[in-house]
């Protein structure tokens, strides 16, 4: 089930200009002489890029993509035809969304077992 105001090309193109600005920042800290403030710029773009993808799996959940967590911040499934994988551990699922799949609840799992 998609989100109703929003196109899931936007997604796309919202991630791929997010990595535009990324990949232009790295640049940039490459460009900066060897030192103390070229390290420091780089673990701030390493923090952003983090920050970056816990957003898209945020958002890519609350439109109703499926998530892999064989990383974390979670792994945003592709879709090819009828299947959903991950591009990262290419594990593979069925059609269904994050709607469709039962939330985790260790205490009714631990109770079950």
């Amino acid at each position: 089930m998609e989100h109703p105001s929003v196109d899931m090309n936007d997604f796309v193109a919202w991630r791929q200009l997010c990595q535009a600005s990324i990949d232009l920042l790295k640049g940039a800290a490459h460009d900066l002489p060897s030192g103390s403030s070229r390290k420091l710029t780089e673990e701030k773009i390493r923090h952003a890029e983090d920050m970056l993808a816990r957003a898209d799996a945020m958002l890519a959940k609350e439109l109703g993509m499926l998530l892999c967590d064989c990383t974390w911040p979670p792994q945003i499934m592709r879709r090819r035809q009828s299947i959903h994988y991950c591009p990262n551990c290419n594990r593979q699922l069925g059609g269904r969304s994050n709607r469709d799949e039962p939330r985790y609840n260790p205490f009714r799992d631990f109770m079950t077992s």
